[in-house]
């Protein structure tokens, strides 16, 4: 009737022997539900005291609690206490309300939280189901806690709370995925055929069983996981679904069987279930990794006969193994057939077709694709600036290697030392010094180090037009100056270029000088050498450096043995 202040006032001038349980329960509903909440604490903590004459029953914890949590009006750390308050008096909130507490603190990386609310809820003896100790469990499995997962069902069991078939998932679930298969085979002997408390028996489903297969599959064990399989089509009577044959499918191509994987394909039709994307996608990934590209092709065509129609994986993996084996052309005829089928493309497909088509120097292609990329909503990373960057260089393309650069500065993007080398060599080649110079200067600008690439490029520059003295300049700069050391390559740059001008003493001392400072000569640094003696047909020489050759475990090539 909306007359809450005369009800309030009807309770005051009852006697106290009348304010029992379920009175007191009715006036705070009334509060509460009227935003008198003060009010309904007050009446609430007189039922919560210790030595209460009428304490709170399960009812009073429903009203309470689900007003407070409709209504947020407490804080997460005072609800908790509540319910210790409600526990010390024996009792526990409802099943669900508890499940999506325990739940909200687990979201809120509370587990612990939720951990001591059920211990001492379990302390105080009240009564308790199984939902809300499965959804502290998921959440532990879900940080691989197994540790704290099985202490939780000992506690569980001691207080003979029984667990349910959801229970039994989470925990199969989680030690499968943790490759504990055992165990999980274990725990689904222990509690198949165990009752729950409504009175119900756990009984395997076929996610029980896909979730074993899986797991028996993803650690080799393909014997165990079929008859596993037949267990639970003949002793469950549990019919085995697309996913069931899935996990086997994986599992042999795993194991590089890939013919067992398609006569599973066909027992699977057998059995009137239909092979789906996962199917295919799961074969032909199984056949690009054991290096059957055209196994794959052949299957995916003949599934797409079947009705099967793949989708953006399916695509995303024959298009990076034909890149893999730097079969462009068909990557690209991949690229073409999935725009036909209507998927659409993310940014690791074209992230793989860049790469590829940089890696055989198609630049023209290249250069459409990071337009489709960009039309996508897609932008380049920085790995995809650096392969395009080198790519341009390469073609001699100053025009788009600055496009390229202006483009990362409008995305935010910094150059890194990848970016600057490459840059160096382009500038190196074409004997633009100055530029090389800049680039130097706003690499160390950028915090970044010039590496033992860079310095190589630059002597490298400075050799090829001559400038052997600019070279020894910046390489004796390397020892004194920065953290990096010369090493095998940059020696044999500056022994090459010695060796062409004949200065074999030079050459020869930069050779002892790689002994001194520990840097192993290879084949092409006595090759430099041998072509400078040949010259000068000093065979002495050159046959003591051969021999020198071998003790350094150096194997001569075809250049070697013109000499």
């Amino acid at each position: 009737m909306g007359m809450v202040n005369q009800s309030v006032l009807v309770y005051e001038r009852l006697d106290s022997n009348m304010k029992n349980s379920q009175v007191r329960n009715v006036v705070i509903d009334v509060l509460l539900r009227n935003g008198l909440v003060d009010d309904a604490f007050k009446v609430l903590d007189e039922m919560l005291q210790k030595e209460s004459v009428f304490p709170p029953n399960r009812i009073t914890a429903d009203i309470v609690l689900h007003e407070v949590s409709k209504g947020r009006l407490l804080t997460e750390e005072k609800i908790i206490a509540l319910i210790s308050r409600f526990s010390s008096h024996g009792v526990s909130p409802n099943s669900v309300w508890l499940t999506r507490f325990i739940s909200s603190l687990c979201k809120n990386t509370r587990a612990n939280a939720a951990w001591d609310i059920l211990s001492d809820l379990m302390k105080n003896k009240t009564p308790l189901e199984a939902p809300p100790f499965n959804a502290l469990l998921s959440c532990l499995g879900r940080n691989m806690d197994i540790s704290r997962m099985n202490d939780l069902v000992l506690k569980m069991d001691e207080v003979k709370i029984r667990p349910d078939v959801v229970t039994l998932g989470i925990l199969i679930n989680t030690l499968c995925k943790s490759r504990r298969v055992d165990e999980a085979l274990e725990v689904f002997e222990q509690m198949r055929g165990k009752r729950t408390d409504d009175g119900n028996v756990i009984k395997a489903d076929s996610i029980h069983f896909n979730t074993l297969i899986d797991g028996l599959c993803k650690v080799g064990r393909l014997k165990e996981a079929e008859e596993l399989l037949v267990r639970m089509k003949l002793e469950e009577r549990c019919v085995p679904n697309a996913v069931t044959y899935n996990c086997l499918i994986d599992g042999y191509c795993r194991a590089g069987k890939l013919e067992t994987a398609k006569e599973v394909v066909s027992r699977m039709k057998e059995d009137g279930i239909k092979p789906n994307v996962v199917t295919v996608n799961t074969i032909v990934g199984g056949m690009c990794r054991h290096h059957g590209l055209n196994m794959a092709v052949v299957f995916f065509m003949d599934m797409e006969k079947e009705g099967v129609k793949g989708n953006v994986v399916t695509y995303m993996t024959l298009i990076h193994a034909c890149c893999s084996v730097s079969n462009v052309e068909k990557a690209m005829y991949w690229y073409e057939k999935m725009l036909e089928a209507g998927c659409s493309p993310d940014a690791k497909i074209y992230y793989a077709l860049i790469s590829g088509l940089c890696q055989v120097r198609r630049d023209h292609d290249a250069i459409r694709v990071v337009e489709k990329l960009k039309e996508g909503g897609f932008s380049l990373d920085l790995l995809a600036y650096n392969m395009l960057i080198g790519l341009f260089c390469d073609k001699n393309n100053a025009e788009k290697v600055y496009e390229m650069l202006t483009d990362m500065e409008k995305e935010g993007m910094k150059p890194d030392s990848i970016t600057y080398n490459t840059l160096i060599s382009f500038f190196g080649k074409h004997k633009d010094f100055e530029s090389v110079e800049r680039m130097m200067e706003q690499m160390r600008e950028d915090g970044l180090d010039p590496t033992v690439t860079t310095y190589g490029a630059v002597i490298d520059a400075y050799c090829s037009v001559g400038e052997l003295d600019e070279a020894l300049k910046l390489f004796k700069d390397m020892g004194l100056h920065s953290k990096v050391n010369p090493n095998t390559v940059i020696y044999n740059i500056l022994i090459n270029a010695f060796s062409k001008l004949g200065n074999f003493g030079q050459a020869l001392s930069l050779k002892e000088e790689m002994k001194m400072k520990m840097v192993r000569p290879n084949v092409e640094t006595y090759n430099a050498l041998f072509k400078c003696l040949n010259e000068k047909t000093q065979g002495e020489t050159l046959l003591k450096l051969m021999d020198e050759m071998v003790e350094q475990s150096c194997e001569p090539n075809q250049i070697t043995m013109g000499f």
